[in-house]
C-alpha cells in the first residue's frame, strides 16, 4: 500500500501535472481552430467570385477583340491609301524602282503590324473561349467537398476534443482521488484512509482471534458451558430416580437440560463456522491488499504521452476492402433483369411460333424435332447477343468481362427457351401462362433485387431450384466480381440437355400417334367403299 501511494505521489507531480494542463489546452485550441476554420470556409463564395471574375474577363476580352477588328479595317485603308500614292508617284514620273525604294519601308512595317494584329486577335478569342469553356463547376464542386469534409471534421472535433479533454481532466481528478482515499489518516472509521484502515482491520483480527482461540477465549469458555451443562443434566437424572414427588417436575427439568444441551452444541458449531468464516476474510484483506497493489502498478504504467491522447480521440480505427465495383444502379441491376428479359422473350417467342406444326410430311420424329429445336436455339443465342450488345452500344452497359458477359446471356437463353418450349408443346397455351406464373416466383426468389435474407422462409426454400439464381449470380460474377462461374454453366447446360430430352421424347410420341392414327383411318376408307361396292351389286341384282 505503501509503495503504491509513493508511485502515485510521482504520478501527480507538478511536472506532470502541468503537462496534462498544457495537454489539456492544446486540445482546446485546435478544436477552437478548427471550428474557425470551417466558419471562415462556409462563409467563402467560391463560385459567386469565379463568376464575377470571368465574366469581368471576359468583357474585357471582348472589348479588346473589337478593338483589335477596328484595327485591322485601319490597316487595310492604310494599305489602301499606299497603293493609292504609288499609282500617284508612278504617274508624275517616278520609276518603279524608285517607288518600291520609297514605299516598300512603309508597306513592309504595315504588313507586319497588320499580322500582330490578326495574331492578337487570334489569341484573345482562344482566352474568350477558353474561359466560356472552363469547367468552373468541378472546382466549385471540389470547394464544397473542401467544405464538406471540414465541417464533418468540425462536427467530430467538437465532440472528441472536449470528450479527451475531460476525460484526461476525470483521471487525474481519479488518481487524486486514489492517492487521498489511501493516504488520509483519522480516529474514526469515515476518516480513515485504505492504509490506515488496513493497518486496524489487522489489528482487530488479532485480537478477534484471541478472543476465540485464547486460553479464556470463546471457545474455551463455550466447552466449558456444554461440559457445566452435561453434568446438570446428569444431576436432575439423579434427583428424578431419588424423589418420586419431584419427578414429573425433574423430568421437565431433564428434557429443557437436554434441550439446552443441543443449543449449546449448535453455539459452539456456529462458533466454529464463525472462527472459518473470519479466517476467511482475513484471506479476503490479503487479497485486496495485493489487487491494490496490482492497481497501483497498472495506474503507474499509464502513460499521457501524444499515444495516449490519440486512443482517447480515437478508440476504433475501421478498414475495410473492396473486391468488386459497380459505378451505378443500372450496372448493378443488370445481372437480375438480363435474365427477365431473356425469360420474357422466350415466352413471346412461343407465342408466336408454330411449335409443332411440320414443314412437310412426318417421317422421323428425331427429324421433327431437330427442324424445331436448330431454330428455337438459334433464336436463343440470337437475342441474347442482341441484348448484351444493345446494351452495351445504347445504354452504355459496360461489364467487366463482356465475352463472359455473352457467352452466360446465350446458354441462359438457351437453358430457359428449351424449359419454355418444352411446357409449351406440353400443355400449348396454357404451357405459357405456367411459365409467367414461374417467372413471377423467380421474381422474390432469385435474389435479385435484396438480400435472401429479408425475404420470407417461403423464398429460402425455393432460392436454389429458380433458374433466375444462377442467372444473376453468373451475370453478376461477369460484371463485375470476377468469380467461378463453372456452376451456374454446368446447371444451364443441364437444363439445356434434359429439357430438349423430353421435347424429343414428346415429337417421338407424336410421330408414332399420327402413323397409327393415320393407318387407321386408311382402313376406314377401304372398309367404307367395300360396303358401298356390296350394296351397289346387291340392288342390281335384284
Amino acid at each position: 500500500m505503501n509503495t503504491m501511494s509513493d508511485e502515485l505521489a510521482k504520478s501527480l507531480s507538478k511536472e506532470n501535472m502541468k503537462n496534462m494542463e498544457a495537454l489539456r489546452g492544446g486540445l482546446t485550441s485546435i478544436n477552437k481552430g478548427i471550428q474557425t476554420l470551417n466558419t471562415e470556409l462556409q462563409k467563402m463564395d467560391v463560385e459567386g467570385q469565379l463568376n464575377t471574375t470571368v465574366s469581368a474577363v471576359t468583357g474585357g476580352l471582348t472589348s479588346i477583340q473589337g478593338s483589335l477588328l477596328n484595327s485591322q479595317t485601319h490597316m487595310g485603308e492604310l494599305q489602301t491609301a499606299i497603293g493609292t500614292l504609288k499609282m500617284q508617284l508612278l504617274a508624275s514620273g517616278k520609276t518603279e524602282d524608285e517607288v518600291n525604294a520609297m514605299l516598300l519601308p512603309l508597306m513592309q512595317s504595315a504588313q507586319a503590324v497588320g499580322g500582330d494584329v490578326s495574331a492578337i486577335a487570334t489569341t484573345t478569342s482562344g482566352l474568350a473561349d477558353s474561359l466560356k469553356n472552363s469547367n468552373l463547376s468541378e472546382v466549385t464542386q471540389k470547394v464544397d467537398t473542401l467544405k464538406s469534409n471540414v465541417s464533418t471534421l468540425a462536427e467530430n472535433s467538437d465532440v472528441v476534443l472536449p470528450n479527451s479533454s475531460t476525460t484526461i481532466e476525470k483521471l487525474t481528478s481519479g488518481l487524486q482521488g486514489v492517492q487521498s482515499a489511501l493516504d488520509k489518516t483519522g480516529e474514526t472509521a469515515d476518516q480513515m484512509g485504505l492504509i490506515q484502515a488496513m493497518g486496524a482491520v489487522n489489528t482487530g483480527l488479532g485480537q478477534l482471534d484471541t478472543g476465540i482461540n485464547g486460553e479464556k477465549g470463546l471457545k474455551a469458555c463455550v466447552k466449558a458451558y456444554t461440559d457445566g451443562v452435561s453434568q446438570l443434566a446428569g444431576g436432575a437424572e439423579q434427583l428424578t430416580a431419588n424423589s418420586a414427588a419431584l419427578n414429573e417436575g425433574a423430568g421437565k427439568l431433564t428434557s429443557g437440560a437436554a434441550a439446552l444441551k443441543d443449543g449449546s452444541n449448535r453455539l459452539y458449531d456456529g462458533t466454529v463456522s464463525m472462527q472459518e468464516g473470519l479466517s476467511k476474510l482475513k484471506d479476503g484483506s490479503v487479497t485486496l491488499a495485493d489487487s491494490l497493489n496490482d492497481a497501483g502498478d497498472e495506474v503507474k504504467a499509464t502513460n499521457t504521452d501524444e499515444d495516449t491522447v490519440e486512443m482517447f480521440a480515437a478508440p476504433v480505427e475501421t478498414k475495410g476492402s473492396t473486391y468488386s465495383r459497380i459505378d451505378n444502379n443500372g450496372s448493378a441491376m443488370a445481372a437480375y433483369m438480363m435474365g427477365v428479359g431473356l425469360w420474357v422473350a422466350c415466352i413471346a417467342f412461343c407465342v408466336m411460333y408454330p411449335l409443332m406444326k411440320p414443314a412437310g410430311e412426318v417421317k422421323n420424329g428425331i427429324r421433327w424435332w431437330f427442324s424445331k429445336a436448330s431454330v428455337y436455339l438459334i433464336i436463343a443465342s440470337v437475342q441474347a447477343v442482341v441484348m448484351v450488345l444493345m446494351l452495351k452500344l445504347i445504354l452504355g452497359f459496360q461489364p467487366e468481362y463482356l465475352g463472359r458477359t455473352i457467352l452466360v446471356a446465350m446458354v441462359a437463353s438457351m437453358a430457359f427457351m428449351s424449359v419454355m418450349y418444352f411446357f409449351n408443346i406440353c400443355f400449348d397455351k396454357v404451357g405459357s401462362y405456367l411459365m409467367l406464373i414461374f417467372m413471377v416466383l423467380q421474381l422474390g426468389g432469385s435474389a435479385g433485387t435484396y438480400p435472401l435474407e429479408l425475404s420470407s422462409d417461403f423464398y429460402h426454400k425455393i432460392h436454389e431450384r429458380m433458374p433466375f439464381t444462377y442467372s444473376v449470380k453468373a451475370f453478376r460474377s461477369t460484371i463485375s466480381t470476377g468469380q467461378d462461374i463453372s456452376g451456374e454453366m454446368a446447371v444451364f447446360i443441364g437444363m439445356i440437355v434434359v429439357f430438349n430430352l423430353l421435347s424429343l421424347a414428346v415429337f417421338v410420341y407424336k410421330t408414332k400417334k399420327e402413323k397409327y392414327d393415320l393407318g387407321r383411318g386408311s382402313r376406314g376408307i377401304i372398309k367404307t367403299a367395300l360396303t358401298s361396292v356390296t350394296h351397289s351389286a346387291t340392288l342390281t341384282y335384284s
